[in-house]
């Protein structure tokens, strides 16, 4: 779906992240109109993440693909549901800003416009080594640590550093990562003992925008809950 007609207005208008609380947004969405209905089914990128809601009165909601699992989580088709953001004025169509679901209450804050991203900032994590994660082919390219953070790395570059990627070991990484309803993702840049020693993943840059799945890692290729 394109977000072109209304991407200028909104952005002018909003600027927020994604979260599921609507406290958490920099400006409050209940500025914007408010739509009340049922939705009828999700409808999907072609990688399957979920891009919108059709609601049982035909009205059709854009929402980011970069919220497609915490949306599923939150909000399934027959809830009852209030949506705010800019309705198109020939068509039922909102570009939403929020969903809330009517009986739970909670609130998806579905788009960060400019100014920032959304979900895969660069964050850090420091933690003992619980288990390693392997790809297809059985090689280690991956750790989980002992908070539940799965760490991503290069397949060449978790052999090469196997002794710090021992399970027990105390790891330090820094890097592009997406953390939601479902868990919390480091593709590794930065790798050490803390964060005092911790060296350039060879292959990745601070301007990289990886994620798991092996996008840009030649990873395992589970899946992205967010398709971009």
């Amino acid at each position: 779906m394109s977000y072109k007609p209304f991407a200028l207005l909104l952005a002018a208008t909003l600027a927020t992240t994604t979260t599921t609380s609507a406290q958490d947004a920099i400006f409050d969405p209940a500025q914007l109109p408010s739509t009340m209905g049922k939705v009828a089914q999700y409808t999907l990128t072609p990688r399957g993440g979920i891009d919108g809601l059709i609601l049982e009165d035909g009205t059709e909601v854009q929402v980011s693909p970069r919220v497609s699992s915490e949306l599923a989580f939150a909000i399934r088709p027959g809830d009852a549901v209030t949506v705010r953001g800019l309705k198109a004025h020939a068509i039922p169509m909102i570009q939403a800003m929020s969903v809330t679901n009517d009986a739970t209450h909670i609130t998806i804050v579905t788009q960060r416009m400019r100014g920032g991203r959304s979900d895969d900032d660069m964050i850090e994590d420091q933690g003992r080594i619980r288990a390693q994660l392997h790809d297809a082919d059985g090689d280690v390219d991956g750790v989980l640590l002992q908070d539940g953070t799965t760490v991503d790395l290069p397949d060449p570059e978790a052999v090469r550093l196997s002794a710090q990627l021992a399970i027990g070991q105390t790891v330090y990484v820094r890097g592009r990562g997406t953390a939601n309803v479902l868990g919390r993702t480091i593709a590794a840049q930065f790798v050490g003992a803390d964060k005092q020693t911790a060296s350039l993943v060879q292959g990745a840059s601070e301007d990289d925008d990886h994620g798991r799945g092996g996008r840009g890692h030649g990873g395992r290729g589970r899946g992205d809950p967010g398709d971009r």
